[in-house]
């Protein structure tokens, strides 16, 4: 009786654990569990191709669960009734986990420690779309989700690909099996032969059994000699002074080149420009051709700053090492990640410092020369290009300029001092009150219509649109949806709104965010080109010229939602659970679905119904115009370019303070 009580106990905790995975995945649990109950080992595959999985299947033995972090082998093994299980985890976030913030504030905190003269080269970037930072996150996310699998189906064995494509996830497989003495097994990237460890942790000499790290110069030697290769800088290039400056950092990037050249046309007129280009490229002849004055950073190098430069960088990269190996110590979930971790941070060290150094020795030669009372910065505080131009012209009187929403917060953070100029879309008390700016130095101004104008609007008739049964949707998700890390949810969220409402009969067209990854963007466009209803428009195009074609428009919580209520049109917003923490206080404004199946449902429900639906745009209208007259003020239509120009003109006679 004892024992059938405890089995039914532990069929019942292992019911509750599926009740969060899919209907699918959900039977192939049982499945294992029936092997479970037969006391056979089970084996988790990790892969993410079907060549890959014949690999597996010839050079191990026994059960197996497949892992994949592939979307289409993930579907084809369901379709052939294999049993698989999505690698992702499920968390819908914005932001990082507290862990990582931790770990990121302890490593920088070390190095702080070591007061350095050029800190800005070797801090962690905090910035969210990339870098360590990033890569913590993942793992402590792959760390637990490969745990939460592991007790859920009972995994005893990890069989891995070392395949370069799925690195990420293979990381974190090769740390749980080692640090949870489970039986693992690497074969190479064509599957043939077996591996001790992984080629990513290879290449960065890491050493599970090796508790002290090492700063390897020779990663540079290549690199280092192809720098000494180049012609000396520019000599005795007369000082100039531009009102404004363009830092323009992408290599032959058409989207960069393109939204530069929007920014430049509203400012060429009134405004002495120059463009601040970091490399030389084909984009620095073309923005020439244009007949804007544009100097790449680059030719300034001078050999032997640099290498003045580089015996210092050396020494501090090796006092940054000695610190971490006597301070740094992580453990995450009962797993030694000290290091694992160590090692990424002299990755860093080794490789991006590098290049943060030689970018720094051509800026501060360039910098001498030139004068900018403002610079239109890149990216945000935490992109290493605008950390750069900070540290070289914080004494020369330049301010910064920036429009980003969350452009004060950073500044707050990681560059308390500086002199910036900040136009904001959108703001109302409680921001304002959140920003408690006490060593800020720059302003902070409003103003929302800063890009459209609302000239496009003035003739669009919704009662006549609605009457028409015309309606058309404009879908335009960032990628992947703010707080939908996963590509499985980003395709749960894409399927539902371009499946159902075409089906339904609405028009839509899709509009990408310009970064998305090009086999996600092809997998998409594949599923759907032959559909009628649905159109996609090319990532590219500027989105506010959009809005005109269409009658309302669904996005996420990003700068999307605040230019189409501007543009007057009906915004539905989506949002997962942590972004609508942070736009919740914006939720007066605009309409928010935490899920997207309710918001389809909705709009379904109102097809054919003109009047109810035409109700329900323009009291959504209503609202997002009240709302936005309550949080900037009554900043008129159409005037906001000539505010822009003021504020900037204003900036440049104050003196820094």
């Amino acid at each position: 009786m004892k024992r059938f009580h405890s089995f039914v106990l532990l069929q019942n905790m292992q019911k509750r654990k599926l009740l969060k995975l899919s209907i699918c995945q959900t039977k192939q649990c049982w499945i294992v569990l029936n092997a479970l109950r037969s006391k056979k080992v089970l084996s988790l595959f990790v892969c993410n191709t079907k060549k890959e999985l014949l690999c597996l299947k010839k050079r191990c033995t026994g059960d197996y669960l497949i892992g994949t972090t592939e979307v289409n082998f993930y579907q084809s093994c369901i379709n052939v009734q294999e049993r698989v299980v999505f690698l992702e985890t499920e968390d819908t976030m914005l932001d990082y986990h507290s862990d990582t913030w931790d770990i990121v504030n302890k490593i920088n905190s070390i190095i702080k420690t070591c007061n350095l003269e050029w800190e800005y080269l070797y801090k962690i970037s905090c910035h969210i779309e990339g870098g360590l930072p990033y890569h913590i996150e993942e793992i402590l996310s792959n760390i637990k989700l490969l745990e939460d699998i592991i007790e859920t189906y009972g995994i005893k064995r990890i069989n891995m690909i070392d395949s370069p494509k799925n690195w990420k996830i293979n990381e974190a497989a090769f740390l749980v099996a080692y640090c949870k003495r489970m039986d693992y097994n690497i074969l190479d990237s064509h599957g043939c032969k077996t591996k001790d460890c992984l080629y990513t942790l290879e290449r960065s000499r890491y050493n599970i059994r090796n508790k002290e790290c090492r700063f390897c110069a020779e990663k540079q030697k290549d690199r280092l000699n192809e720098l000494l290769a180049k012609k000396d800088c520019k000599k005795d290039v007369p000082g100039e002074e531009y009102d404004i400056g363009f830092i323009y950092a992408a290599v032959n990037s058409g989207k960069h080149y393109g939204w530069l050249m929007g920014d430049l046309s509203f400012f060429q007129d009134d405004f002495k420009i120059g463009i601040i280009v970091l490399y030389e490229s084909e984009d620095l002849q073309k923005i020439r051709s244009q007949g804007f004055h544009a100097e790449c950073v680059e030719e300034y190098f001078d050999k032997t700053d640099f290498m003045e430069k580089y015996s210092t960088y050396l020494r501090d990269c090796e006092t940054i090492v000695t610190a971490l190996n006597n301070a740094f110590h992580i453990e995450y979930t009962g797993i030694d990640l000290t290091e694992f971790l160590c090692r990424k941070v002299i990755n860093c060290l080794e490789r991006e410092s590098f290049e943060y150094l030689y970018m720094d020795s051509c800026m501060n030669r360039y910098f001498a020369d030139k004068k900018y009372k403002l610079i239109r910065a890149w990216g945000n505080s935490n992109f290493w290009q605008t950390r750069l131009a900070y540290a070289n012209t914080r004494n020369a009187g330049t301010k910064f300029w920036r429009i980003e929403r969350n452009e004060v917060l950073d500044a707050k953070l990681y560059e308390p001092d500086a002199d910036i100029v900040s136009i904001r879309f959108f703001a109302n008390d409680e921001i304002r009150n959140k920003v408690e700016l006490k060593h800020f130095n720059g302003n902070c101004y409003y103003c929302y219509d800063y890009l459209l104008g609302g000239q496009f609007y003035k003739n669009y008739n919704l009662e006549k649109r609605v009457k028409s049964s015309l309606l058309r949707i404009l879908f335009a998700p960032s990628y992947p949806f703010l707080g939908v890390r996963t590509l499985k949810n980003y395709f749960h969220i894409c399927e539902s709104i371009l499946g159902k409402l075409s089906v339904a009969g609405y028009k839509i067209a899709l509009k990408n965010h310009p970064n998305i990854d090009r086999n996600l963007e092809n997998d998409i466009y594949v599923k759907y080109c032959n559909n009628e209803n649905i159109e996609v428009i090319n990532k590219y195009e500027n989105i506010s010229e959009e809005f005109c074609k269409y009658d309302f428009i669904i996005t996420d919580a990003s700068t999307v939602l605040f230019d189409a209520a501007v543009a007057q049109k009906p915004v539905f917003c989506i949002v997962g659970c942590q972004d609508y923490e942070l736009c919740k206080q914006h939720e007066e404004g605009f309409f928010m679905y935490r899920d997207v199946t309710d918001m389809c449902n909705e709009l379904v429900a109102l097809i054919g119904k003109g009047k109810q639906l035409e109700q329900r745009l323009n009291e959504m209208l209503e609202r997002q115009n009240a709302y936005i007259k309550k949080i900037v003020g009554s900043q008129p239509f159409g005037n906001s370019m000539s505010y822009v120009h003021e504020i900037l003109k204003s900036e440049m006679g104050r003196n820094i303070r």
